[in-house]
């Protein structure tokens, strides 16, 4: 009898035992379930405005903390996400933030990528070596490792006209492309080619320079579409103007029309925004076109002895014409009279003349 009572009691307690077990782990999955929806919930939930400036920045911050592209990629992404989410103010400290990491990343790379900026140089001198010995006739393109024959060491002389430096740089420009891509290795291309993702390029900056930029096409497309109107104007002119650069080893490789041209561009951009976020760059960059279209660069002069040079001045008569009663129009009739007056007086100092003529025709404008 006391043995039969035993095992009765044991069998009850393992019952209970394990409706115990059952119940937990019922409520333990009731438990669970709640949470996993409500971190499913969460994560589906648009981000306010500080969590957006926050996850933002803090991308940045890992950027910074180290420069290398694959920290760069997200942030691209997270752009046209998180940016419409911020306050104009927040937006802007994000731009500036992130601009100047972006700076210094270009230059780590042009230390640590020095051997792609090298074999630009060196692939640039072969080829203007060969397109000068060849006159700029047509050639086929070259694999850069090629070594001349016997036969075109000592090239026939060729009709002057074929000596013209335009009609080297145009085979230069067409050639370039296809030599570039035979003269660099497939590693070399596949990171040119990551980098180009983020719009960073190689960029000839004169005197047989190359560096990486950031082409401002990267603004144009993640950031500009953001910001207020005239900040997308200004963007757009910058990528515009910048994917040529005006001048190499101190002389200008664009038209006195294209430089002036320039330079009305943003005359009018001020004008037109005067109160806009990026206003006193544009005024720089006004000040500098239309300084050099004054006095010239060392290689590319617009005077000689305080005389305009002829193709300067018609430059100017054209200018005049096609923007009249500008600020531009105004500051070279100005500068123009400010020389004639020089002359008079026996007393030339063109940068002087300039430097007036542009202080009275911003004075007259003001009025």
């Amino acid at each position: 009898m006391k043995n039969a009572l035993m095992i009765v009691l044991i069998v009850l307690c393992s019952i209970w035992l394990l409706w115990i077990k059952l119940n937990t782990a019922s409520l333990t999955d009731s438990k669970k379930t709640p949470v996993a929806a409500t971190s499913s919930s969460h994560a589906s939930q648009p981000k306010n405005e500080r969590e957006a400036y926050q996850s933002l920045s803090g991308l940045i911050r890992v950027f910074e903390s180290d420069l290398v592209l694959d920290n760069l990629t997200p942030i691209t992404a997270a752009l046209d996400k998180e940016l419409p989410q911020l306050s104009p103010a927040d937006r802007y400290r994000i731009y500036a933030q992130l601009e100047q990491a972006i700076h210094a990343y270009i230059g780590q790379l042009n230390s640590e990528q020095a051997e792609i900026i090298e074999r630009y140089a060196a692939l640039q001198g072969q080829l203007w070596q060969q397109l000068d010995a060849a006159g700029a006739l047509a050639l086929d393109p070259v694999t850069p490792e090629t070594e001349p024959s016997a036969a075109d060491a000592i090239p026939e002389p060729m009709p002057q006209q074929a000596l013209n430096p335009q009609l080297i740089q145009q085979k230069f420009d067409q050639q370039w492309p296809q030599f570039l891509k035979k003269g660099l290795s497939g590693k070399q291309q596949q990171t040119l080619d990551a980098l180009a993702k983020q719009h960073i390029e190689v960029l000839y900056v004169g005197e047989g320079m190359y560096e990486f930029w950031l082409n401002p096409n990267y603004w144009v497309e993640h950031v500009a579409p953001h910001l207020a109107k005239a900040d997308q104007v200004y963007f757009k002119q910058v990528a515009e103007q910048e994917q040529q650069p005006y001048a190499y080893d101190a002389g200008l490789v664009i038209s006195w029309l294209q430089l002036g041209a320039r330079a009305q561009v943003w005359a009018q951009y001020v004008q037109d925004y005067p109160d806009a976020h990026f206003a006193e760059l544009a005024q720089a960059k006004r000040d500098n076109y239309l300084s050099t279209l004054l006095t010239g660069m060392d290689n590319t002069p617009t005077h000689e002895q305080g005389m305009l040079l002829p193709e300067v001045k018609a430059a100017y008569a054209q200018l005049t014409q096609q923007y009249p009663n500008s600020q531009l129009s105004r500051t070279l009739s100005l500068f123009e009279q400010q020389l004639a007056d020089d002359q008079a007086s026996e007393s030339i100092d063109v940068p002087v003349a300039a430097r007036r003529a542009i202080a009275l025709a911003k004075d007259q404008i003001s009025r």
